[in-house]
């Protein structure tokens, strides 16, 4: 029963959010969504800058660790005292990949010390999904984000991270590990959730608070 809820939540939040299903399968999303929706996402991603970027791809193959939540959660604690972007995506969801460079972008516009850039992939644990994750990740130049990947099913991970939005998803945490926002591809108040677009400057706000 809880599978199914969130797979209907995953679907319904396509609509403004990510295009496909894993393995390219069409999602709940693509059988509701219309071209001007599809349309609409992509103009917010590029508007937001995430069309376009300048950082070249990687030399070699991305690191990517393969985590549970308690590996997230890890994760996250070794960056304690510093600003942390987290970004969660995959390669099948297509405004993940329209904004995915946008976050490359950001990453390298701080110093390493103050902000950290953690990516967490929700491609399929397969042999196949996780070269997808590193493929993209390697073309996109992630080098200084903290790359993961979820070893369970994205589905349940929706509600292990507490993402009622669908991806792409953004939550920023504060110095001492604190959440303080979230984001998503369109703003929902009800859920305390923050335009995508607004991501920027809530996070140079934060650098000048802390």
């Amino acid at each position: 029963m809880k599978s199914v809820r969130f797979a209907l939540l995953f679907g319904l939040s396509c609509v403004s959010g990510c295009s496909s299903g894993p393995g390219g399968a069409p999602s709940l999303g693509d059988v509701a969504a219309t071209g001007s929706s599809e349309a609409k996402a992509s103009g917010e991603a590029k508007a937001s800058g995430g069309s376009h970027s300048a950082v070249a791809p990687l030399k070699e193959p991305a690191k990517v660790q393969m985590v549970d939540v308690a590996g997230f959660k890890a994760e996250l604690a070794k960056h304690k005292g510093k600003v942390v972007v987290v970004d969660f995506w995959a390669t099948w969801c297509g405004p993940c990949v329209e904004r995915f460079p946008h976050m490359v972008e950001l990453s390298h516009q701080f110093p390493e010390e103050d902000v950290a850039f953690i990516s967490v992939s929700f491609d399929e644990t397969s042999e196949t999904g996780k070269k997808q994750a590193v493929q993209f990740l390697t073309k996109s130049g992630a080098d200084v984000m903290h790359n993961l990947q979820i070893n369970f099913d994205y589905i349940e991970a929706f509600e292990a991270f507490d993402i009622r939005d669908g991806i792409p998803h953004y939550q920023l945490y504060d110095r001492e590990g604190a959440l303080t926002h979230r984001f998503s591809a369109i703003a929902n108040p009800k859920e305390d959730v923050l335009a995508a677009d607004d991501l920027d400057v809530k996070l140079r706000e934060l650098l000048v608070k802390e």
